[in-house]
């Protein structure tokens, strides 16, 4: 992906297990030279990583155009042709997506002149990427795991060794993007000093 890094789309990622869909998100992908990434990816990293350290085989499906049907994509491209004259296929999708990604996809789908069309409308839809690995803990914003919640009171004490409170990512709770880690963190610091100073 090196030569569309720092290219960012509104997609569709659906994540697939062992041929079946494990989970799917929907938002800004970012592409980068190390491989995807961006609040979507975020969301299903969890689930992912999981699956990796169990060794399985993860594949991400990519919708590059979630919001264009079959139907209204015929009639943009028949549209389109009635101006083409002699562009290239390049110049065919402008507007559609990045240009950077646009000439990536139409190389991936062997396309060089302005039909047929029809492989690159499918790897708009369904560009898949074979999953081997995340980025390391250092460049984490989350991270999972951690002491069972299970074994936590209310009052952020363990259960298992009385007078030793947790908080924050230190137990195994980690939500979705968009300030809800931060507000656990805050939250269970609050419960965790409060019932600490109390005891």
């Amino acid at each position: 992906l090196k030569g569309i890094a720092g290219v960012r789309a509104d997609s569709e990622i659906r994540v697939f297990c062992d041929g079946g869909e494990i989970c799917r998100e929907r938002g800004e992908l970012q592409l980068t030279d190390y491989g995807i990434s961006g609040i979507p990816i975020f969301q299903l990293s969890r689930r992912v990583n999981y699956l990796l350290r169990d060794r399985r085989n993860v594949t991400a499906q990519i919708d590059f155009l979630p919001d264009l049907t079959q139907e209204s994509y015929e009639e943009l491209q028949a549209g389109r042709k009635l101006l083409q004259g002699d562009r290239t296929a390049e110049e065919f999708f402008t507007g559609m997506l990045h240009k950077k990604l646009t000439a990536a996809l139409l190389k991936m789908a062997g396309i060089r002149l302005a039909p047929p069309m029809r492989a690159y409308y499918n790897l708009c839809r369904n560009l898949k990427l074979h999953i081997t690995e995340s980025n390391p803990y250092e460049n984490a914003q989350v991270s999972a795991g951690g002491v069972d919640v299970r074994e936590i009171k209310p009052t952020m004490e363990s259960k298992i060794c009385p007078g030793v409170y947790f908080a924050g990512e230190i137990l195994d709770v980690d939500g979705r993007c968009g300030g809800y880690n931060l507000q656990w963190a805050w939250s269970s610091g609050y419960l965790a000093g409060y019932h600490a100073a109390l005891a």
